[in-house]
């Protein structure tokens, strides 16, 4: 049995951890990292009394929003009333979920299981390993919402004239390509994806009959890019679109979001 109940305690604290980095998630605010676990490891103590003393769910609820809206004063600092507005209504919808899931979890969880002290226990176990899970997975998901609008703040409307075939696209400005043609033009070099480029064209490009640039990866190895040279480059920047001179370089890699890199000089 106290194996149960301090197996329970240590989940109450993971909860809240989870919590607090649920409310960071979701709002892209990152604190320090040991505000988090100080205060997870109390308010998971705390809830564990609580849970011990068997309050109403009403009761609970009321002392879950107090401890929570205490800690994230401490842990997020809000300096503005509409940030802490944000943080408590963020907090406060994690919280009311997080009851509402349990209730029914409870109800789906004693209608299978006969209650008693051991089974009591053994639900509190299970239901912070499916809420652990779940948590995890919105957290996973927030962060990864971010981190592609992070991504995406980057990517512009491309406008590329190959021949009289107009392409539209979408490439991200890539600080990382500083890549020129210095064998012939002189211009900046634009990374594209090949299997785009021939869907737009509606033609398969001979990438071994075009002109090759020498250029050495990462690791040292030198390889050759295939190059083509366009009539016209337009970048749709802020609005106002700008002739960009440039070369295309042809890739094979599959950039998953946009269809290439842009030139660090380019915007």
């Amino acid at each position: 049995m106290w194996i149960l109940v301090l197996l329970n305690l240590f989940f109450n604290i993971l909860m809240c951890l989870l919590l607090l980095n649920l409310v960071s998630a979701t709002l892209n605010e990152y604190p320090i990292k040991y505000k988090l676990i100080i205060l997870s490891i109390l308010d998971g103590v705390l809830l564990n009394v609580v849970g011990l003393i068997g309050l109403s769910r009403i009761n609970s609820l009321i002392i879950y929003v107090a401890l929570f809206s205490t800690t994230n004063i401490v842990v997020f600092n809000p300096n503005k009333k509409f940030k802490f507005f944000i943080l408590e209504l963020v907090s406060l919808a994690y919280i009311l979920l997080w009851f509402g899931f349990s209730y029914l979890f409870q109800m789906v969880f004693f209608k299978i299981v006969r209650p008693t002290m051991f089974t009591y226990y053994t639900f509190l176990v299970v239901l912070d390993l499916v809420v652990l899970g779940l948590g995890l997975f919105i957290m996973i998901l927030c962060k990864a919402v971010y981190r592609k609008k992070e991504v995406l703040d980057f990517v512009y409307d491309t406008t590329i004239d190959i021949d009289g075939k107009v392409i539209n696209s979408k490439m991200l400005l890539d600080s990382g390509n500083m890549l020129y043609d210095t064998e012939k033009t002189g211009l900046p070099v634009l990374i594209i994806n090949k299997t785009m480029l021939e869907s737009k064209m509606g033609k398969l490009l001979n990438t071994k009959a075009m002109r090759r640039l020498a250029y050495t990866t990462l690791n040292g190895h030198t390889q050759g890019l295939p190059i083509i040279e366009p009539n016209k480059v337009f970048v749709k920047i802020g609005g106002q679109v700008k002739r960009v001179n440039a070369v295309l370089g042809i890739t094979d890699r599959d950039f998953k979001m946009y269809d290439g890199l842009l030139h660090i000089k380019v915007c």
